[in-house]
């Protein structure tokens, strides 16, 4: 796509369509389910087949057309996407009397098409049911198939953007003070990594306990179902449960101008900003372009982000999010490494390793923000490192990562009380047996937890089942 000209490259002869709007070239591109910029900018022939059939779609669609082997040729996830997004497209345009022949049956649930003629039966077959609108659930459980529309997201690491990295749109670098989450979907009994979020502390001498979003990426396959929309929309929920504000910036055009129609998010005042190009690294080659800026504000939309203001509390038109599971919602260090201090000039210091990090008295509103960003800090150096466990709190019951390093993996499930008990060692599981290692030698949990007591079976580790305890002690029944 040329962004002086607006036109779409077809083949390479330079043969071309010319659109005046240059919007309309953006939505005919994403209704394809061409929605990532970098492949905006590949030449035709160095596309994909895939990605040269969706082109083809996103020239050649219009009233009273025949597309002959639709999605035949595609990865069932890309078909289905692309079934979802052309539906949406034909519906904002108005398009009628277009016909698809195909020989894949997976895809009428997310066409929705008006008639569906079996060639083989030789008969009109029975609408489906439209499928229900996108949710999004925090577990660590198995994903469920693509066509239930639930987005399972889960902790990530930062070596996980590796399968991300080449198509954003900027640039692949990440901050190292950033979280990771990930959203999974099953296709054809294949659970598949679709998108990949990364989020950041956001220091501010105005704004109390922020957040910000810094990497959003769906895989080019899932692209035009709206999984990046629900995927942040999630995430941000997640922190603003949490007590924070969530704030993002995006210059994709098809993102950003959703959030200034969603009610659940509101422009700040750099929102729709021109950003003039700069000599950092970017994907995309542009003397400028628009910045959408926005506050994420919650299922209850602008007027309850207000209202929660008001009350010094903490807390889509087109989407619906589940709440997040508790167990997997935030995990935190069993231990936080590292001292703080205050400086003669009046700034917090944090040391850990050696190293200390500076947070400057005059970026933040008062010395107790200064104190409570040090605090965060300490608190993610330790959760990313591998000299503690990570656990979190449901109901009174912990839940704690016996995988340091890898987390949400293997669980204990304990009582919330004992968690001090525990925060001194690095627990592991090797069979039934829960232990530490120290110069003492090896010491298991059941001395520390459960004297007296010995542990037989570790149930369902894996999975963090909602029970007040996984272990099962001598004399009991499994």
């Amino acid at each position: 796509m040329n962004d002086k000209n607006s036109v779409i490259t077809v083949n390479d002869k330079n043969s071309v369509i010319t659109v005046n709007d240059k919007n309309s070239v953006i939505a005919r591109l994403t209704m394809s389910g061409l929605s990532s910029v970098p492949v905006w900018f590949r030449p035709y022939g160095k596309a994909s087949k895939g990605e040269q059939f969706r082109a083809d779609i996103a020239l050649g669609l219009k009233s009273f057309c025949f597309i002959d082997e639709f999605t035949s040729n595609l990865d069932r996830l890309t078909a289905r996407s692309l079934s979802y997004s052309l539906r949406k497209y034909c519906e904002r345009y108005s398009l009628k009397n277009i016909i698809l022949a195909g020989c894949q049956y997976d895809v009428i649930p997310w066409l929705q098409p008006d008639h569906v003629y079996d060639l083989n039966e030789r008969c009109f077959l029975p609408l489906t049911a439209a499928l229900q609108r996108w949710r999004a659930c925090f577990s660590s459980v198995t994903s469920l198939n693509v066509d239930s529309k639930v987005l399972t997201i889960r902790p990530s690491s930062k070596d996980r953007w590796k399968l991300y990295s080449q198509h954003h749109y900027l640039s692949n670098i990440l901050l190292d003070n950033a979280s990771f989450w990930e959203a999974f979907i099953t296709v054809d009994t294949v659970e598949r990594a679709v998108a990949f979020a990364a989020v950041c502390p956001m220091p501010s001498g105005t704004v109390e306990r922020a957040i910000r979003g810094h990497r959003l990426v769906v895989i080019p396959s899932a692209q035009g179902m709206g999984i990046g929309a629900v995927m942040s929309e999630a995430v941000a929920q997640h922190y603003l449960d949490e007590g924070y504000r969530y704030f993002s910036k995006t210059s994709h055009p098809r993102l950003g101008e959703y959030r200034d129609r969603s009610a659940r998010w509101m422009p700040t005042g750099v929102n729709r900003k021109i950003v003039e190009k700069n000599n950092t690294v970017s994907r995309w080659d542009h003397t400028q372009r628009k910045c959408y800026s926005h506050e994420y504000c919650g299922e209850a939309g602008r007027e309850g982000m207000f209202a929660r203001r008001s009350d010094n509390t903490s807390c889509a038109d087109e989407l619906e999010i589940l709440p997040p599971l508790p167990v997997f919602a935030f995990l935190r260090p069993l231990k936080v490494y590292g001292v703080i201090s205050v400086s003669n000039a009046g700034n917090v210091i944090a040391r850990v390793d050696h190293k200390e990090t500076v947070f400057p008295a005059k970026e933040y509103r008062t010395l107790q923000d200064a104190r409570t960003a040090a605090e965060i800090f300490l608190e993610e150096h330790s959760a990313k490192s591998c000299a503690t466990n990570l656990y979190s709190v449901d109901d009174g019951a912990a839940s704690v990562d016996l995988s340091p390093g890898n987390k949400g993996v293997d669980f204990l499930r304990v009582d919330a009380r004992h968690l001090p008990l525990l925060s001194d060692c690095v627990w592991r599981r090797r069979g039934s047996r829960v232990f530490s290692s120290g110069k003492e030698g090896r010491v298991y949990i059941e001395t520390v937890l459960y004297p007296g007591r010995k542990i037989t079976a570790y149930l369902n580790g894996d999975k963090a089942d909602y029970r007040e305890s996984n272990l099962v002690f001598s004399g009991e029944v499994k």
